[in-house]
């Protein structure tokens, strides 16, 4: 073999090394400006409300409950933030935890919202099955909504969170107004039927 034979690079390697580099690159870029842009969309966002008041020292010990969609909305703001593959929600018998998961927790900390911070529960329902669990935060205007979660629904009853009406809530979210005080709920909160009739009620708006 030829000293040129000896240094030359396979043609294979020349044909099919620069697609996968380039494909590597892509991949590469495509996450960080995932990442860059779930970070600005924290830093300024409805998390960043959440993290402010009850940012959390460390994860929570228990396992997350299964989300199809997590979505924040903020009464200060237009608007709604999805954090579908980047939120883990855990149940807690006394809170609910929502820890970011790698690479986003680089940028942002767990928060832990105790059951009292909790001003409300509701639905909202879109048709076909789908709808939207929500927990209303009245410290930071928060409403987190969790899409098709019994879990959810379920923790708020045994905390016996009050179910908001959905006229209650959109003026709350969207109109300024105050919610309900809890002690305007104890027919409700006094039977488990009242309360998911309410909650069915909620998810068809009124």
């Amino acid at each position: 073999m030829s000293r040129n034979g000896r240094d030359r690079i396979p043609a294979y390697v020349e044909r099919f090394q620069p697609p996968l580099m380039s494909n590597v690159a892509r991949l590469t870029q495509s996450l960080a400006v995932a990442l860059a842009t779930t970070l600005v969309s924290a830093c300024s966002g409805p998390y960043a409300d959440l993290e402010g008041s009850f940012k959390a020292s460390q994860p929570a010990s228990a396992p997350a409950v299964s989300v199809e969609q997590v979505v924040l909305v903020s009464t200060h703001e237009v608007g709604a933030h999805r954090y579908d593959d980047v939120l883990a929600v855990k149940l807690l018998p006394t809170a609910i935890a929502i820890e970011p998961s790698f690479p986003w927790s680089i940028g942002m900390s767990p928060v832990s919202i105790a059951v009292d911070e909790v001003a409300g529960c509701s639905r909202s329902c879109f048709g076909d099955g789908v709808w939207d669990a929500e927990l209303l935060v009245a410290r930071t205007g928060t409403q987190i909504s969790l899409r098709n979660s019994k879990e959810l629904i379920e923790w708020c009853w045994s905390n016996r969170i009050p179910m908001i009406s959905g006229n209650d809530r959109r003026q709350w979210l969207y109109k300024g107004a105050s919610l309900p005080d809890r002690s305007e709920f104890s027919e409700q909160l006094a039977s488990r039927k009242n309360y998911d009739a309410q909650a069915k009620q909620s998810c068809l708006g009124y």
